[in-house]
């Protein structure tokens, strides 16, 4: 949907039933429009979501900002994405996106850019019969729009997994940056993973580009023969059971209040500037109690 001259209508698509699932090869689209003459429009919403089915994304979901020029017209806002498995009852209920996913703001030529906004992707279970789903995603953007007086802020990006055999797989690069001339804010990165972490494409693209990643994992952060690849500014993990966190970041990074924390596992993170702490923000192997 596209409003031509505003902002693009919100797109809900609702499969119920019990093993029904979502299976689109197309795009699905809700972008603000593009302006010449002022503030570029706002996206729509996008909702994509099964009660208790599988999720196979292959085309395009889009939801940004229009670009804005001329008279301080301003980018448009971006708009909300989520895929979401609702009441996963059974087992390998997974979500699978093979397409990106684009929630970034408008670009102005004349004032601010538009902000990005959020995308979720999660299998979950709100029911009495505990089942389970893996999430595997490729290129997912949040950023916000440049602009010559202000960049707009990014969104953020969280991606749940559900089972403790269940991992979160990235197979391109998550990106959550602020618009180019100044004042807007990068965006945080959230994954929870039940089982793993993994970089799925096992080679040296960066997994994560944003202001802040807050991985969880039942029991692994990246792996010591792939490491998680990153550009960010806070880093934040805690992996549980026998694993370990496994993070090569670009440049130098700080430790946020949330530690790094394992329970027994292998800590290894490499970085390619300097590395810092707060006090409380600790780095430590097997959490005891």
């Amino acid at each position: 949907t596209n409003a031509g001259t505003g902002t693009g209508g919100d797109i809900t698509v609702s499969v119920t039933g019990a093993g029904n699932g979502l299976n689109l090869s197309g795009d699905v689209i809700s972008s603000g429009a593009n302006n010449g003459a002022g503030t570029g429009g706002n996206a729509g919403a996008i909702d994509l979501k099964v009660d208790d089915g599988l999720i196979t994304l292959a085309g395009a979901v889009t939801a940004t900002g229009g670009s804005g020029a001329g008279g301080g017209g301003a980018g448009g806002t971006g708009g909300a994405v989520q895929v979401r498995v609702l009441n996963a009852d059974a087992a390998d209920r997974n979500i699978s996106v093979t397409g990106t996913i684009n929630t970034s703001g408008g670009v102005s030529a004349a004032a601010a850019g538009g902000g990005g906004n959020t995308v979720t992707v999660s299998v979950a279970d709100t029911g009495g019969v505990a089942g389970t789903g893996a999430v595997s995603v490729a290129t997912i953007t949040a950023s916000g729009g440049n602009g010559p007086t202000a960049g707009g802020s990014a969104g953020a990006i969280n991606l749940t997994s559900l089972g403790s055999t269940k991992d979160v797989t990235l197979n391109a690069t998550l990106t959550a940056l602020a618009g180019t001339g100044g004042t807007g804010t990068d965006g945080t990165v959230t994954l929870a993973a039940g089982q793993d972490i993994l970089d799925g494409d096992n080679a040296a693209t960066v997994n994560v580009v944003a202001g802040t990643l807050a991985a969880t994992a039942g029991r692994a952060v990246g792996e010591s023969a792939d490491l998680l690849d990153t550009t960010v500014t806070t880093l934040t993990a805690t992996a549980g059971g026998a694993g370990g966190i496994f993070v090569n970041e670009t440049n130098g990074v700080a430790i946020g209040a949330a530690d790094l924390i394992t329970s027994g596992g292998n800590i290894v993170l490499n970085a390619g500037g300097t590395v810092t702490s707060a006090v409380g923000s600790d780095i430590r192997t097997n959490a005891g109690t």
